[in-house]
């Protein structure tokens, strides 16, 4: 989730690094159908490490509650492909995507663009850490770690 993160603030910021001769991810990859895919794997591979610890038992059962988040994850990952493809759509700011005190300044600066995708990527991960961390200190309860 943290590379998934940091990936898409890299990706969107694409322009501004090469400006700045700031190395990135999506800089050295240089290629827009493979950061479509790397986006497509940061943004699913927690999800399948949560099913292999599960089906490992290295991890609760409960850690399943972690896939509610894959509907977002879809979404967040279908916003990436969008900028990819247009970056000059816009895109709706939703209730999904949380708050933001900066929300009015972004659309009249015209940076919602940014904000709705680098929000809606730090609200999945915040969710997903909070749920597996639950599901782990309860975890860690029944087998008195």
């Amino acid at each position: 989730m943290v590379f998934n993160l940091c990936f898409i603030s890299s990706t969107l910021n694409k322009k501004a690094d090469m400006i700045t001769d700031k190395i990135t991810f999506p800089i050295i990859i240089n290629n827009e159908k493979y950061e479509i895919y790397f986006s497509l794997f940061f943004t699913f591979i927690p999800f399948i490490l949560t099913y292999t610890a599960i089906s490992l038992n290295i991890m609760p059962m409960f850690s399943y509650i972690t896939f509610i988040l894959i509907p977002q994850a879809i979404w967040q990952f279908y916003l990436m492909y969008q900028f990819k493809k247009t970056p000059q759509n816009s895109t709706k700011w939703n209730i999904l995507m949380g708050a933001d005190k900066y929300k009015t300044q972004n659309e009249q600066n015209n940076l919602s663009w940014f904000s709705v995708r680098y929000n809606f990527a730090r609200n999945i991960f915040v969710t997903y850490g909070i749920i597996l961390a639950i599901t782990l200190i309860d975890y860690s309860k029944m087998y008195n770690f």
